[in-house]
């Protein structure tokens, strides 16, 4: 394990101990898959909530206004990332020195639709 370089990975036969923690005992692939589900789950919460809904800020309580809100809100992050996809495919997001792009298809289809709509974005 200690012969690893950045960015290498190893597959473990058994389960092991990592700096006093159990890492895991999947395979590699399985892990990586589970983390990519895991992040894009992260990635829509965050644009749910903090990365412009503001879904978090609500003050309603009732569970069925709260599931018709849920609903709304879920049907407008749907359109945006379908727009945002439809836009990278003509002219694609650019992508920062760091290697990430500059903002999400999300937040990229969410500001086609409010120009489309006139609509100024707030800062």
């Amino acid at each position: 394990m200690g012969d690893l370089m950045v960015g290498e990975v190893s597959c473990l036969a058994e389960r092991a101990n990592v700096y006093g923690a159990i890492a895991t005992d999947f395979s590699v692939w399985d892990v990586c898959m589970l983390y990519w589900a895991r992040w894009s789950v992260g990635c829509t919460f965050t644009s749910l909530k903090v990365g412009g809904f503001d879904l978090e800020r609500t003050v309603i309580t009732q569970p069925d206004r709260l599931e018709r809100l849920f609903g709304l809100v879920i049907l407008a992050w749907v359109s945006c990332l379908r727009v945002g996809v439809w836009r990278q495919a003509e002219r694609p997001i650019t992508v920062k020195t760091h290697g990430r792009t500059a903002m999400s298809l999300v937040r990229y289809g969410a500001e086609q639709l409010c120009h489309a709509l006139c609509w100024e974005r707030p800062e």
